[in-house]
């Protein structure tokens, strides 16, 4: 594939504002989920956090796959 093909991508990494605004939740919503263990723990980049999209893609499939029809 060369340049001219190469369609816009998503962000490899998300910081918590960009997460929670995806899921609908606020940010203390989040630090709940992470402390209890419902939501995947961030990667440390520089000191801040980040989450892959493809882990929290996962998450959000897991909780899907969860809700009963």
């Amino acid at each position: 594939m060369n340049d001219s093909q190469v369609s816009p991508q998503i962000p490899a990494l998300a910081r918590a504002k960009q997460v929670c605004h995806a899921l609908g939740i606020h940010r203390t919503t989040l630090h709940v989920w992470m402390q209890s263990g419902k939501f995947p723990k961030p990667i440390k980049l520089g000191g801040r956090n980040a989450w892959p999209w493809a882990t929290v893609r996962e998450w959000l499939d897991r909780q899907n796959e969860a809700v009963p029809v």
